[in-house]
């Protein structure tokens, strides 16, 4: 029994242990990766040495590779060189064979990344012929495991060699690259983009938009500096995210300097102005002075009333009209509400498109020689004249506010008969199945009984009098 729980001890313990064991190594593993970024340097050349026994040609291959080339040292150890190559001049005067013009032709295993027509001697003893040669001027190249001596030692061709030695054919010779690395120098990326959006944004923010204002924050924040050259990308990915930001910078609406209430109704002052001027459009006559505004359930209805105007020896009146949202690209027909009694609208109501001064408009008096054409012109809206003339509080506001011109109806007078006690005497007597019921001749039936009642009363009384 002791023997199986600590067999069961020990395997707790092994595989408490191998997983220990296999986090540290990811965690290793991770952090290698991430210690394990490219970086470029620019690292001083101590000298680039020939095999070649002539000191003059020695003394050109020296300085073929620039003062300096660029190294990138990669994650899994290699380094990546960038290597300007320079015009050679083999000076053999001291031997009376003259100057000569010479470059590097090729570099094994290099890419090419730049040309140029350079000065060429083709022939040894007559340096005086010169030709032009197209050849590298900057290559790229995996450098190769040190030598012996902790040079590099880099293949190449040079055109006068392949032509002095090999009859224009290409003559491999081996050179050995000797850097300075212990001077070597961090190459950073260039901000130079990211620094002038910068400059560009503006000093106020306040008038944009929050959201438009935290998106050009978060690209700000999001700018590391000082990053490698290697991560140049990285850098230009940064810079567009800060132009994006900066071209998405939305202005914030300005708050109405109107406010309607719901449920209320409105009246102002408003005109028809020139669609381009500040005057009077050449229909103003047509738009009457008062409009009123219905708002209910959070809209805003405008009514504007109309009047028949007189162009030269021409009567007309508007009989249609269009409405424009703010920028002039949206457009909804005004609705007739009301007509005169000769047809014509006097009438119109549509939906309020905004509350700035000027509502853009076109309006068609359905003049012939003018073509029926919509005229383009501006409701000027006086909203200082705003004032609130009543409360909805029914359904009606879809009805017009002009009334229809009607006659009053005559109602028939009604006439009470005058009652007394003989008269309510005599009526009592009588019952409906005497008086019939003849629609029009009732009351005319009605007022003979009383007549004949009240001669029998004055017959009566005469007889008793002359009795007396």
């Amino acid at each position: 029994m002791k023997f199986n729980k600590l067999k069961s001890f020990f395997k707790v313990v092994l595989a408490t242990s191998m997983a220990f064991t296999l986090f540290s190594t990811n965690v290793t593993n991770a952090s290698a990766k991430e210690n394990a970024v490219e970086k470029t340097y620019t690292v001083p050349v101590k000298d680039l040495k020939s095999g070649a026994p002539i000191p003059a040609v020695t003394k050109a291959f020296a300085k073929a590779f620039g003062d300096k080339v660029q190294i990138t040292e990669k994650a899994d150890g290699t380094k990546l060189a960038k290597i300007e190559l320079q015009h050679m001049v083999v000076d053999m005067s001291a031997f009376g064979a003259g100057k000569y013009e010479c470059n590097i032709q090729t570099v094994k295993d290099a890419k090419v990344l730049a040309t140029e027509v350079r000065k060429l001697s083709p022939e040894f003893g007559h340096p005086d012929n010169v030709v032009d040669n197209e050849v590298p001027t900057l290559v790229e190249l995996t450098l190769p495991e040190k030598d012996k001596e902790g040079k590099y030692p880099i293949v190449l061709t040079v055109d006068f060699m392949n032509h002095f030695i090999n009859g224009g054919k290409p003559y491999e010779t081996t050179v050995q690259l000797d850097l300075d690395e212990q001077n070597k120098t961090e190459v950073y990326a260039n901000y130079s983009k990211i620094d002038e959006l910068l400059k560009t944004i503006p000093a106020d923010l306040s008038k944009y938009t929050e959201e438009s204002v935290k998106a050009l924050d978060a690209a700000k924040a999001g700018i590391v500096r000082d990053l490698n050259v290697a991560e140049q990308v990285r850098v230009d990915e940064m810079a567009v995210a800060l132009e994006t930001a900066i071209n998405g910078l939305e202005e914030a609406k300005a708050e109405p300097t109107v406010k309607l209430e719901n449920n209320t109704i409105y009246e102002v002052e408003v005109a028809l102005y020139n669609a381009n001027k500040d005057q009077l459009s050449m229909a103003a006559s047509s738009l009457k002075k008062i409009a009123k505004i219905f708002v209910k359930d959070g809209k805003a209805v405008m009514h504007i009333y109309t009047q028949p105007m007189t162009m030269g020896t021409i009567t007309a009146s508007l009989q249609e009209i269009k409405i424009f949202d703010l920028d002039g690209k949206a457009f909804k027909n005004g609705e007739v509400v009301a007509k005169s009694a000769d047809g014509n609208p006097v009438e119109f109501k549509f939906a309020l498109p905004h509350t700035e001064e000027f509502i853009k408009t076109e309006v068609n008096p359905h003049v012939a020689m003018m073509g029926n054409a919509f005229i383009p012109a501006r409701i000027k809206v006086n909203y200082s004249s705003l004032k609130k003339v009543g409360v909805i509080d029914t359904e009606e506001t879809n009805k017009p506010s002009v009334k229809p011109e009607t006659k009053p109806e005559v109602k028939p007078e009604t006439v009470k008969p005058e009652t007394n006690v003989i008269e309510s005497t005599a009526t009592s007597e009588i019952t409906e199945s005497n008086v019939p019921h003849t629609g029009t001749t009732s009351n005319a039936l009605v007022y003979f009984a009383m007549a004949m009642v009240s001669a029998a009363v004055i017959v009566m009384i005469y007889r008793r009098t002359r009795k007396a």
